[in-house]
């Protein structure tokens, strides 16, 4: 049925078939692998329409996909056609919009967020979502997953910044849909599942391909920031860099852009590969921070009052803080935060024969609860002796512990216990997916952030958006559950 319903979408349309060059690029993403009939590369709206109709018609599973830089599993296809929109990539549009007064920006789902970014920033605007693999990771995507980064302590998820969207449903009509001007929703981590209490477009956002295409998005921008200022802060326990976390939010004279934590851990993987950044021998943990200023007086002001904060608190290592203001410098840091986890996965290589596996968790909870929840799974892993690093976006509650399991038997103990953390999350008021999506490796996780009515409101959407099921069949919903 698969080989009938490719004939119907013409030659014009590319198209990689498994013995094909080029098609095991398409089969995995970070961490799982699939093999999908076909892979469908559209180059514009009308390709992804026509792709749609057929599987529609035939009723074949389809599978979203950007850049394939997900960490669940949720732009691979085990079945039926991947739908690769990478080939869109269009800068199409940067207007002032009517409604709003906005800068906006508008382009197809398969520019890369860095290329975005540094596009706009170069005509003296600002998009703020910024996952570490911006560089790497497909906008549409990025609104598929509603993706945060570091700088969403600010500035909150990518939600709050899509403006519109044409969504190419599953029938293949296309939709636009636009949030109301007055809308902009309150949230400041992402959450799994649907976004149920807003408009339409909310829906599709974070949907992780399962209700429709993205074919088209338009971007709310701010002004560029003057400047920003970002610095290393030492601590001699992850205890009192949590704390210092707590403080530096709560503060009425620094307004921090981002708050990261690096674990001693983590550190020492890389090997002193540290971007020329050096490390205290006493040092356990360190909290990366950024900070915007307007000018020369605000700069000297907020360094000033980062200075007294982080010498209050950690007087034994604050001569050891390093302060970066300059754009290369920031990137400096960024590259370190993306280097921990390329080398967890190096660490591993060795273990992959023995089942071992990288594990990580997205859960998030209330930053002021972040220290004791902290405290009191550190102790449960270190009984189970499992080998940790923990690091990312501790301002919002949000830091991720990586497990690196050598073997079979420590893959199983370190899944349960990342169970056991959601649940604590949750019940701590977090939630169990802050940042990735549940993909398909993630979704049982699901029934732990909501009560079987959100579900069953959740699983109605669905089957209301897709009647016959093909869209990102597996992420979020076990294929059972939407029977």
């Amino acid at each position: 049925m698969s080989a009938t319903a490719l004939e119907g979408l013409g030659e014009s349309l590319s198209v990689l078939r498994p013995d094909d060059a080029g098609y095991g690029a398409y089969t995995a993403d970070v961490v799982l692998e699939g093999h999908p009939d076909a892979v469908l590369r559209p180059r514009n709206e009308a390709e992804i329409v026509r792709c749609l109709r057929e599987a529609h018609r035939h009723r074949i599973p389809v599978t979203p996909a950007g850049g394939r830089t997900s960490l669940t599993g949720s732009s691979v296809a085990h079945s039926g056609w991947l739908l690769a929109t990478e080939g869109m990539n269009r800068f199409l549009d940067l207007h002032r919009d009517a409604a709003t007064g906005h800068m906006v920006l508008v382009a197809e789902p398969g520019v890369f967020l860095g290329d975005l970014q540094r596009k706009v920033e170069s005509q003296g605007w600002f998009y703020p979502p910024d996952p570490t693999s911006r560089n790497e990771a497909c906008v549409g995507a990025t609104v598929a997953t509603n993706a945060t980064g570091e700088d969403t302590l600010r500035y909150g998820p990518t939600r709050g910044w899509v403006r519109e969207l044409r969504v190419v449903m599953a029938d293949a009509t296309v939709r636009t849909l636009r949030r109301s001007p007055s809308s902009k929703p309150a949230e400041e981590k992402a959450t799994a599942g649907y976004y149920l209490d807003g408009e339409d477009i909310d829906l599709v956002i974070g949907s992780e391909g399962t209700l429709g295409v993205i074919s088209q998005v338009t971007l709310d921008l701010i002004a560029r920031p003057a400047g920003v200022l970002a610095g290393v802060a030492f601590f001699d326990s992850r205890r009192s860099a949590l704390e210092f976390v707590v403080t530096a939010r709560e503060s009425n004279v620094v307004t921090p852009r981002a708050l990261e934590l690096i674990d001693w851990a983590s550190v020492e993987l890389l090997s002193g590969k540290t971007e020329g950044i050096a490390w205290p021998s006493s040092a356990l943990a360190a909290i990366v921070f950024k900070q915007e200023f307007t000018d020369e007086h605000d700069r000297d002001r907020r360094l000033e009052a980062w200075s007294s904060l982080i010498g209050e608190q950690n007087p034994n290592l604050s001569d050891q803080t390093v302060l970066l203001d300059s754009d290369k410098d920031i990137e400096r840091l960024r590259a370190l935060r993306h280097r921990i986890p390329s080398a967890i996965n190096e660490a591993l290589r060795p273990y992959r024969s023995q089942g071992g596996v990288k594990m990580g968790t997205d859960w998030w909870v209330p930053y002021r609860k972040l220290p004791n929840f902290m405290d009191r799974w550190d102790a449960a892993i270190t009984k189970l002796g499992l080998r940790t690093f923990a690091f990312g976006h501790v301002g919002n509650g949000h830091p991720h512990v990586n497990f690196l399991c050598c073997n079979g038997d420590e893959t199983s103990r370190a899944r349960a216990i990342i169970v056991d953390m959601c649940r604590d999350a949750v019940a701590e008021g977090g939630g169990v997916a802050g940042e990735h999506g549940l993909g398909k490796l993630k979704r049982d996780l699901l029934p732990i952030q909501w009560p079987a009515e959100t579900l069953s409101r959740m699983q109605n959407v669905k089957r209301a958006w897709d009647p016959e099921g093909i869209l990102g069949r597996g992420n979020m919903f076990p294929e059972e559950a939407l029977a």
